[in-house]
């Protein structure tokens, strides 16, 4: 499957920050035409993040809706995830892949470097960023603007 057709509005979801019920916001978020959808929660226990998993997986349905677990690929097997999103400090994608072959595997690119080793260790796809500051992102690459 190409997966550039889900790469076109890509949602990276933190549920702390949605003034939604979850069940509304991916309603929503689905009939908007999102493609993609990221969950993060990275402030979460991973057995709150299994359990929401499980709930927007149940959500989305049979939509065509990529769905995607950051960092943690226990839990995208366990949900039935379509793949995960890793960053420089978790799992080589490499290491992903092999025990995960059907997963897709993006990774976070912030530089040049990091794109030549997302290329290199075969990443279905990379995500750049953050370009602004963001309260979600507290450990910001060189170079990027933080709050003053």
């Amino acid at each position: 499957m190409d997966i550039s057709r889900y790469l076109k509005l890509y949602l990276v979801l933190e549920t702390s920050a949605l003034r939604l019920q979850l069940d509304d916001f991916i309603t929503q978020a689905a009939e908007g035409g999102v493609t993609a959808i990221q969950l993060r929660d990275k402030k979460t226990t991973a057995f709150e993040r299994y359990h929401t998993a499980k709930k927007i997986k149940l959500l989305i349905g049979k939509k065509d809706i990529l769905f995607i677990i950051n960092n943690n690929a226990d839990i995208a097997a366990a949900v039935e995830a379509a793949g995960v999103h890793l960053g420089p400090e978790d799992l080589p994608p490499a290491a992903v892949k092999r025990h995960f072959p059907d997963f897709y595997v993006g990774v976070s690119c912030n530089n040049y470097n990091d794109c030549a080793k997302a290329n290199k260790a075969r990443a279905d796809y990379a995500g750049a960023g953050p370009v602004f500051f963001t309260a979600t992102k507290t450990n910001l690459s060189a170079g990027r603007p933080k709050r003053d």
